[in-house]
């Protein structure tokens, strides 16, 4: 029997494989020096409610790849969302176990959850 998450895989691979995936990719590699500059000088979100969520399994290990560099990877990637956190004094990381890149299609309870918490922090006065 086929799960939710390998059905979502699958359909995710099959899109991927589209034409028209290959050029979205392309636009957003073509425009990703535009973009980065955006994001140095757009400043902070204030006091906006912000969680990041951060894969815990974001690099699965790689044959071709060494050990360290994996490692360094890791820790870069978990200090860059640490960093996107700190732009609102309401900001936090939340590091979701067993969960890679696909957030939503391998801990859809997290981001739920994550949603639910900025919506009922927003409620209060």
């Amino acid at each position: 029997m086929e799960t939710a998450a390998y059905s979502a895989r699958r359909s995710i691979f099959y899109l991927q494989h589209q034409d028209k995936s290959q050029q979205a990719f392309d636009a957003e590699i073509a425009a990703f020096d535009t973009s980065a500059m955006q994001v140095r000088t757009a400043g902070t979100f204030g006091d906006r409610r912000l969680l990041v969520l951060t894969a815990g399994e974001a690099f699965p290990p790689d044959p071709l790849v060494p050990g360290n560099v994996t490692e360094r990877k890791k820790q870069v990637w978990m200090e860059l969302h640490a960093a996107q956190a700190r732009l609102s004094s309401h900001g936090r990381q939340i590091v979701v176990g067993n969960s890679s890149h696909v957030i939503p299609y391998d801990r859809p309870d997290a981001v739920i959850g994550a949603i639910r918490e900025v919506w009922d922090n927003l409620r209060r006065p």
